[in-house]
């Protein structure tokens, strides 16, 4: 079972069958997102997610830790505009 699996598995103790279909869609709707962003971008977010440290994933990925922080800030940002519209 893949991560994706598991974590749309835990979306079962929802009482609504609409609250579990809309948590559905909005998270096909970000792995959707994911997939369309820039490989740097989403890699990046990826190990943060993961939790890997800052300095961790600036070593992983051989960029300053700036590089790292513009990088997941304009992820999350890309992702967040992506949900607003």
């Amino acid at each position: 079972m893949t991560d994706y699996e598991n974590r749309s598995s835990s979306f079962d103790n929802f009482k609504e069958p609409e609250e579990i279909a809309l948590t559905n869609l909005q998270l096909n709707n970000a792995v959707s997102i994911l997939s369309d962003m820039p490989s740097i971008y989403r890699r990046t977010l990826v190990l943060r997610v993961k939790g890997y440290s800052i300095r961790e994933i600036a070593q992983i990925t051989n960029s300053s830790e700036s590089n790292v922080k513009t990088r997941i800030h304009r992820a999350r940002a890309i992702l967040l505009k992506s949900f607003d519209t």
